[in-house]
């Protein structure tokens, strides 16, 4: 793949991409490693969370339903259930995608099939690159029933070819409309990819917040990237240096 995407346009979205400090404290909900993620501790009147991408571990659903009584709607065709058996949890043997099959369904489709009028849900989305199209595919206004927002983002190693950055673009102008940036974290599982100076991890979870939560539009930026609530999602492997993020 061509490394031809315009380097001042490069770091423009990295800047944009700078989380912020509001109001919101953050609490880790879910396992202390992979499976775990910092979001703001507003959870109160949120009814469900929408978790496409289930895998082997659904710690943080669970500790959703078990502490603030949230239930989750969950999809994924690569397993059969979630891992852990919970009344409150619904399952889809599906993957999102931008069309509806016997073993896909779009995303706006899905929240449509569950959301009871509910302005107040979480989206925690891992749907391993297939969360661009995902996002594009899907009409603002279904963005607009969700308080907060976890997405790991995939393939930033692919951010310095234009064709790849103009679509990685117009995903997070799309969020930025509507959400703010609280956090982020790299995933240890992949690396970093470095060009032009310009080092970055391969994969980022991030943690949104609906505008229509903060009271303020204008917030300075977090100071430092680390939280002390944040762990390595793999024990095994070392843990990236967010000081590279630059």
């Amino acid at each position: 793949i061509p490394l031809d995407a315009d380097i001042n346009e490069v770091k423009s979205l990295i800047d944009s991409l700078h989380p912020k400090d509001t109001e919101h404290s953050l609490i880790k909900i879910g396992s202390q490693s992979d499976g775990g993620y910092l979001i703001p501790d507003d959870l109160f009147g949120v009814k469900s969370c929408f978790s496409p991408g289930v895998s082997d571990n659904s710690n943080f659903e669970n500790e959703l339903s078990k502490k603030y009584n949230i239930k989750s709607f969950l999809c994924d065709n690569s397993v059969d259930s979630p891992s852990i058996n919970n009344k409150a949890f619904v399952f889809d043997k599906l993957h999102l995608d931008v069309v509806n099959t016997t073993n896909t369904i779009r995303f706006e489709d899905w929240f449509e099939k569950y959301n009871d009028k509910s302005t107040s849900n979480i989206l925690q989305m891992d749907i391993e690159g297939n969360e661009y199209k995902c996002i594009l595919d899907t009409p603002v206004e279904v963005f607009k029933n969700f308080r907060i927002l976890i997405v790991e983002f995939h393939d930033f190693d692919l951010l310095f070819n234009n064709f790849h950055l103009n679509m990685m673009s117009s995903v997070f102008k799309k969020l930025l409309n509507h959400f703010e940036i609280l956090h982020l974290h790299p995933n240890n599982c992949c690396g970093t990819f470095e060009h032009n100076n310009i080092k970055i991890p391969k994969v980022i979870e991030f943690t949104f917040i609906n505008k229509n939560r903060l009271k303020s539009d204008n917030y300075p930026l977090v100071k430092s990237f680390k939280n002390s609530l944040d762990f390595k999602n793999l024990t095994h492997k070392k843990e990236l240096n967010w000081e590279s993020f630059k």
